[in-house]
């Protein structure tokens, strides 16, 4: 069976959406894309907001395009202006998008270690390394579950509403996808347990209102 094609990025720009497609068709990498209208947000508040596309590729390939990327990206440093914005960032800001390169793109990624190594601070490979398997453990951290979302499974679920098994079905099995195209559960063992509870109880419960109201037709 082959393995699914993953989330690598949303972009938002047809013209970057034009390059990264090219690139891809370039080296023979298969993807796919998924245009998207997030602009009232999302029920659980972590969709990005606005129209965009989102690209997709498989997990295997994403050591391979984050260097496609990257590389490119260092072809075009000496095309970087004394006036980007970067340049106005303290050392602090850009050790942070170092450390944060899914938040940025990777000319942006460049530029940093470029002006950082300017000013004398070096990063060598085994510190970008301990930087990305650092970020690695932070975003792998389960996110929380407001309380208000399980109470609020639960009282749907005991109704027969199947927007309660619906919101069980979230809590129990949403996953998210890290830089390295692992994909991993959002929330933690307790609120996954939460969710499989009101996914049981939505489903049973709207199965039987659902009987009891064909048997009530006859």
């Amino acid at each position: 069976m082959a393995t699914p094609l993953i989330k690598y990025r949303d972009v938002f720009e047809a013209s970057e959406l034009a390059e990264f497609t090219q690139l891809l068709n370039s080296q023979g990498i298969e993807f796919i894309t998924e245009d998207f209208d997030d602009s009232l947000g999302s029920l659980y508040g972590n969709s990005p907001m606005g129209k965009g596309t989102t690209i997709k590729i498989r997990e295997k390939d994403f050591p391979k395009v984050d260097a496609l990327l990257n590389a490119e990206a260092a072809n075009l440093l000496d095309t970087v202006d004394n006036d980007y914005h970067l340049f106005s960032f303290s050392d602090e800001e850009l050790l942070e998008i170092v450390a944060k390169p899914d938040e940025w793109s990777a000319f942006d990624y460049q530029v940093a270690k470029s002006i950082l190594s300017s000013r004398g601070v070096t990063l060598g490979d085994e510190k970008l390394k301990q930087l990305k398997t650092e970020r690695l453990h932070e975003l792998a951290k389960p996110e929380e579950v407001q309380t208000f979302l399980i109470v609020t499974g639960y009282i749907l679920a005991c109704l027969g509403g199947f927007l309660g098994f619906f919101i069980g079905w979230h809590l129990a099995r949403a996953k998210k996808v890290l830089p390295n195209g692992q994909r991993i559960f959002v929330y933690g063992v307790s609120d996954r347990t939460h969710g499989y509870r009101i996914l049981f109880l939505g489903l049973t419960l709207g199965l039987f209102f659902l009987v009891r109201w064909f048997l009530l037709q006859d």
